[in-house]
């Protein structure tokens, strides 16, 4: 069920502090992307995560098609504590990154690093920062689910458009738990999407909420789904700092 206006924007008021943006613009067939993600602390630096089969996509398309991607920022204003509303420009083909993609071993997660000047703007902004200590101590049950993102449908920018300020439109859906899936290595969240009529093509690696008592945690990062059963699977936040972690200290 897609989750009414006004709900959201009380949604947005309370936790889209912890909603980033990674946004950038297609030279071939121009088009603008927007992908969700948030801001982890690990080995005491900060890292934008989300899905890591965007960073393969955005390898495969330069590699295989000569498409390239340009114009990268980060987009933070969407708590409304932000007192700023444009966009951080981001080096992200220069920055330090790591992910792991296999359909396969059904694993999906990236994470690039933040530079310095970029951490101050995000503090500067109130972004909210997600420590170990905050997602090592989930709750096991909660009360409900919703999820928070950019639908592809609503990305028609312009060239002109994105070069001067485009904001995608932020949607939030409520899930129905399901069963957690073990097909791969490791555990992943799942659950099922109520009817609704937007599809939620492009909210991948945007946050998994889980409300439990008076409280709202984010356990997970949305990383597939299946259209026909409407069902959506994520990467735990749990499983993506033990991986990272791993490739960090290496």
């Amino acid at each position: 069920m897609l989750i009414a206006d006004e709900f959201v924007e009380g949604l947005m008021r309370d936790f889209g502090r912890y909603l980033v943006c990674l946004a950038y613009f297609r030279n071939v067939n121009p088009k603008a992307d927007f992908h969700p993600g948030v801001i982890l602390e690990l080995a005491g630096k900060w890292w934008f995560a989300t899905a890591g089969h965007i960073f393969h996509d955005l390898e495969r398309y330069r590699t295989r098609y000569n498409v390239i991607a340009e114009d990268f920022r980060l987009i933070d204003h969407f708590g409304h504590g932000s007192d700023r509303q444009g966009y951080i420009p981001f080096d992200f083909m220069n920055a330090r990154k790591f992910y792991e993609f296999s359909k396969e071993r059904r694993i999906d997660w990236g994470i690039v690093e933040l530079d310095a000047y970029t951490v101050r703007l995000l503090q500067a902004n109130d972004v909210g920062m997600l420590t170990e200590s905050e997602w090592s101590k989930h709750s096991k049950e909660h009360e409900g689910y919703f999820m928070l993102g950019f639908p592809a449908v609503s990305h028609n920018v312009t060239a002109t458009e994105f070069t001067i300020r485009a904001n995608p439109k932020t949607t939030a859906i409520h899930i129905e738990r399901a069963d957690d899936c073990r097909e791969g290595e490791h555990l992943r969240f799942s659950g099922r999407l109520p009817k609704c009529d937007i599809p939620i093509e492009g909210m991948s690696g945007g946050p998994i909420f889980g409300l439990v008592a008076d409280s709202v945690e984010i356990i997970a990062l949305q990383s597939s789904w299946l259209s026909e059963s409407q069902t959506i699977f994520g990467t735990f936040l749990t499983t993506l700092s033990k991986l990272a972690e791993v490739r960090i200290q290496a």
